[in-house]
């Protein structure tokens, strides 16, 4: 139950960080990128840090192939529906 709940809670919180510049009245999508990089960068910093293995790489992970291969794909499902991107 507590891994459960920890999983949520992260999820929930990992949801909202790209959406908290559009709730505070931003219209850039380039904000919220650079707000979930950083996020990115820190979240996997931290959980390397916590399985005992060196904080860079494991910052630096959620960057690397995986990472711009579902930005793309995220950004090109917007693309296909007639999202508007500013």
């Amino acid at each position: 139950m507590t891994a459960a709940g920890a999983s949520l809670a992260t999820f929930a919180v990992g949801a909202l960080i790209p959406l908290l510049p559009y709730l505070l009245g931003y219209d850039s999508l380039w904000v919220a990128l650079a707000l979930s990089a950083v996020a990115a960068f820190v979240g996997g910093g931290l959980v390397a840090r916590l399985t005992d293995r060196p904080f860079l790489r494991g910052a630096l992970a959620p960057a690397g192939a995986g990472g711009v291969r579902r930005i793309g794909v995220t950004y090109l499902i917007g693309y296909l529906v007639g999202a508007e991107v500013h």
